[in-house]
């Protein structure tokens, strides 16, 4: 059996960073993400995670370090883990039902 085709980006060895990026520069008024009460573009959802990692990291937070993000489904998830990918940082999310 052939092993299946590579992911965009994978070929070049670009990580989430440099494929939302890209997308965001060609594909950017595009609709990328659809969430309850949002819907963002390629381009937005590049400004935001950019706007997330910016506050991230003014907090100290970088490469390697773990971002725990306790936060439902939704943008503010989903713009942590980019964050963290743009950051290089090890995202971490813990469900915020669990107690104790």
């Amino acid at each position: 059996m052939a092993p299946p085709p590579p992911f965009p980006g994978e070929q070049s060895g670009a990580g989430v960073r440099a494929l939302l990026e890209e997308r965001a520069r060609r594909l950017g008024p595009r609709r990328f993400l659809t969430l309850p009460g949002a819907s963002l573009t390629y381009a937005e959802t590049d400004e935001v995670a950019n706007r997330a990692a910016n506050a991230l990291a003014a907090l100290g937070c970088g490469a390697g370090d773990v971002v725990m993000a306790r936060c439902g489904n939704g943008l503010p998830l989903v713009a942590t883990w980019f964050a963290c990918m743009k950051l290089g940082a090890v995202f971490m999310p813990v469900n915020p039902l669990l107690r104790g």
